[in-house]
């Protein structure tokens, strides 16, 4: 199993709510009170009815978001010693009361899918977080200036990469195993991972590709690409157990959906879903255990 197309999340940014807001564009939110603060700044109720018509960001429910937040607060997915979840720990909570201030409390919304790009891409957000992809999808979309840059930090810079992999087959003849390995050396070397991350704004799988023409010209086309790519310097993953498939469904519905629609305190909902995390993973891992297979597997 080999990297393939992997990217991590960046900040996006309009430059022209920045100057509004009385904000340099020049530099954008550094840590999570920046980002905080940056948002009221930008938010603003232009026709006096009570409500903003432009908003400081927006988001959607999303366990990227959160787990990201996590790692930035010192958290972590699992405890190490049991394989359980960690993630309702202080740090969790601390995390998604940030998300709920960020996207509950008057200065931000949560949008259904990716409503909040389109919102962002007609000018009536200044700021929202998404994968370095987005850029393919929102290019030629915008009429304002649109700044890049890394995730605003908590206590520590985090990240998780996100994508998939490319995987070879045990079970696959002798052939086209050498076959695969074959296409796989081809295909993730500098000259082809740097054309796939230009064409498709994922990271490069090879350091060296941020020496290449094709990558130092995208960097120059959108300032703070180069910067944003450069999360992954610290960047992690989350965990492979098969048990945290389920867990992270859990995180989105049970906790995460219901501490920002609802009124459920992040705490508890951050229990609720631990509670059921925990028993998926410990039914599959008994089922692994039955079956002799290993707890990743």
């Amino acid at each position: 199993s080999v990297p393939f197309n992997k990217s991590v999340r960046a900040l996006y940014y309009n430059t022209k709510r920045f100057a509004d807001g009385g904000l340099d564009p020049e530099r954008p939110p550094a840590t999570w009170d920046d980002y905080l603060n940056y948002a009221r700044r930008i938010t603003k109720d232009t026709n006096g009815d009570g409500r903003p018509d432009i908003w400081g960001t927006a988001g959607q429910i999303n366990a990227w978001t959160f787990g990201n937040l996590l790692l930035e607060n010192g958290g972590r997915f699992l405890d190490p010693s049991t394989d359980l979840v960690a993630f309702n720990g202080p740090e969790g909570v601390e995390a998604l009361k940030f998300m709920k201030k960020l996207l509950a409390d008057s200065v931000g919304f949560v949008a259904s899918g990716f409503e909040y790009q389109n919102d962002f891409l007609a000018g009536k957000v200044g700021m929202i977080e998404g994968s370095t992809v987005s850029i393919a999808f929102m290019a030629g979309k915008y009429t304002f200036p649109m700044g890049i840059a890394p995730l605003p930090a908590g206590k520590l810079k985090g990240m998780t990469i996100a994508g998939t992999n490319v995987v070879i087959f045990n079970k696959a003849t002798p052939a086209e195993q050498e076959a695969a390995w074959e296409f796989i050396k081809w295909f993730t070397d500098t000259e082809q991972t740097a054309k796939w991350a230009a064409g498709t704004y994922y990271v490069p799988i090879r350091r060296s590709a941020f020496d290449t023409d094709v990558l130092k010209q995208k960097f120059e086309a959108f300032p703070g690409l180069r910067e944003t790519f450069n999360q992954l310097d610290y960047a992690s993953f989350e965990p492979k157990i098969a048990g945290w498939y389920a867990g992270r469904r859990y995180l989105d519905e049970k906790a995460i959906e219901v501490a920002l629609k609802g009124n459920e305190d992040p705490a508890r909902a951050l229990d609720e879903a631990a509670q059921r995390a925990n028993t998926e993973i410990r039914r599959l891992k008994r089922l692994q255990e039955k079956l002799g297979l290993s707890s990743g597997s």
